[in-house]
């Protein structure tokens, strides 16, 4: 049931046998086994390194993925491709987003949100607003960092994220009001 070692094998033969282990490891994202998946996830960044395109691929297979620590573990690559291309980063990381997984979230914000911010901090694809809302309590720290953040480097921007929460939900607007109020009177000022 499990084929874990068909992984780790395929993941052997990416440099001599590239074809041969990328229909093993499609296969393997595919498989009816949970722990089979888990491991080609597990194994996205390496695979990155060796054939990006392949990675991608995987990762796109495994996002409809239900399994909540499958995702988590997509979440963290994802993360990862904010150093490299904001291109593959945006659409993964919103869809991770939209799934709502806290632990997914937390480690996509943890991953690949700041590397993201620090090139692109008017957020066009409003990360940010997706990120808060889709935050547990505990989760949502480090989420308003960063939106207390971009009200430094992008006033402009954070107005755009505050406004994009607070029509998706009054709610976790005004606990975001409260949250940059405590943080930064600045910031507070300019909702």
């Amino acid at each position: 049931d499990d084929s874990s070692p068909y992984v780790r094998a395929g993941l052997q033969m990416l440099s001599h046998s590239p074809e041969e282990a990328t229909d093993i490891l499609v296969a393997s994202a595919d498989h009816r086994s949970i722990g089979t998946r888990r491991t080609v996830a597990e194994n996205l960044s390496r695979t990155h390194s060796q054939e990006a395109t392949l990675a991608l691929t995987l990762a796109d297979r495994l996002s409809s993925e239900t399994d909540e620590s499958i995702q988590t573990l997509c979440a963290s690559f994802v993360g990862g491709l904010a150093r490299f291309s904001e291109e593959e980063f945006v659409g993964r990381a919103q869809s991770i987003l939209a799934k709502g997984n806290q632990k997914a979230t937390q480690r996509l914000v943890e991953s690949g949100l700041r590397d993201y911010l620090s090139t692109n901090s008017t957020d066009p694809a409003q990360l940010l607003s997706l990120a808060w809302l889709s935050s547990s309590e505990i989760g949502r720290s480090r989420v308003g960092n960063l939106i207390v953040e971009q009200a430094r480097v992008s006033p402009e921007a954070f107005q755009t994220t505050c406004e994009t929460i607070k029509q998706a939900n009054p709610e976790s607007f005004d606990n975001l009001a409260k949250w940059v109020e405590m943080r930064s009177t600045d910031a507070y000022e300019l909702l």
